[in-house]
């Protein structure tokens, strides 16, 4: 009888570590997720411009996809991507700006820029919140690290600020445009929407035969227009 007890408090004694372990474990898992989510933004105060790469060079007009946008037209989604490095370790409350408004090259006429603030988050290449990101309807992004961007030496990642497009000028093959005051080598094709009322119009897929649907994961849709002048 006493060694069956015995048995028995083992038992419990075992299931009870069994269940410390399990929430110790949890309470590990919650704590090392913790520098990937996004802290609370704090304001900016020291200005890290001089300590931070901004790698124009690579700078990317991309579609809200993800990928470099080479068709853009009035009212379409652009987005400017940046890539930054910093030079050195920072600390919550150091912050950089730049100009991300795309303008026309030549003219300077704005295509691009918010209407209104908008404010995302700031991650790092390898997924890391580092801090929290404004762009201002002047054109002007500003980034603010927090806590997370204490923990290491150095940070590297990019930076997509993402509006409308806004042009009512004429259609061009070869549209070159400027961030700021940097010239962008890649030209876009700028489409405008016919003038007029449309009188004639047709359309259909080019690699598919009659009998197929639609798909345009695997064909090219095309679609001609005329107005009425």
């Amino acid at each position: 009888m006493v060694a069956l007890k015995s048995s028995r408090l083992g038992a419990l004694l075992v299931a009870f570590a069994l269940v410390l372990s399990f929430f110790g474990a949890l309470q590990l898992l919650t704590t090392g997720t913790a520098s990937a989510t996004a802290l609370a933004c704090p304001a900016p105060a020291t200005n890290v411009n001089d300590k931070v790469d901004l790698d124009w060079d690579n700078l990317q007009l991309v579609n809200p996809q993800g990928t470099q946008a080479k068709t853009v037209a009035d009212l379409w989604d652009l987005g400017v991507k940046l890539p930054w490095k910093t030079k050195g370790a920072v600390k919550a409350g150091d912050f950089f700006t730049y100009d991300a408004t795309v303008a026309e090259a030549g003219t300077g006429q704005p295509i691009l820029r918010p209407t209104a603030e908008r404010t995302f988050d700031v991650r790092s290449a390898n997924g890391v919140v580092v801090g929290c990101g404004t762009w201002g309807t002047d054109g002007i992004v500003t980034v603010v690290f927090n806590e997370n961007a204490d923990s290491a030496a150095e940070w590297a990642g990019s930076v997509t600020t993402s509006a409308m497009v806004h042009y009512t000028g004429p259609a061009k093959e070869n549209f070159q445009v400027q961030v700021g005051n940097k010239l962008v080598a890649n030209k876009l094709n700028m489409v405008v929407k016919p003038t007029g009322e449309a009188c004639y119009a047709k359309e259909g897929w080019l690699g598919l035969s009659d009998s197929e649907d639609g798909d345009e994961n695997k064909a090219v849709m095309w679609r001609v227009i005329l107005p009425r002048r």
